[in-house]
């Protein structure tokens, strides 16, 4: 808990994560119910990322975004780890949004 009586939660991910998209919704009642009841709980998603600075520059083109610096930890059929971050981003930023534009989650 901080000083202001808030709580802060994050929650580690990929956007391809079948079982943290399971989690996201069957949390979200529970949070919601947090909210109704006065609570100061925030919610923020984390991506996650991993480095391959010693990778081959094939892998590094199609999974990779900075030279190896952020690679998908996730392979998904039919995605490409570059594919994957970029979801990962939109995800993010759409977060935010709704974050700015609610005052809120």
């Amino acid at each position: 808990m901080n000083s202001d009586n808030t709580v802060n939660y994050e929650l580690w991910m990929t956007s391809t994560s079948n079982r943290a998209l399971d989690f996201i919704e069957d949390w979200a009642s529970f949070h919601e119910s947090l909210l109704l009841e006065g609570d100061k709980v925030n919610f923020a998603p984390r991506y996650i990322f991993w480095g391959c600075s010693d990778c081959d520059m094939d892998y590094l083109d199609t999974e990779c975004y900075g030279g190896g610096k952020y690679c998908s930890i996730d392979q998904h059929p039919g995605m490409t780890g570059r594919e994957i971050i970029q979801e990962d981003l939109r995800q993010k930023c759409l977060f935010d949004l709704a974050i700015s534009t609610d005052g809120g989650i």
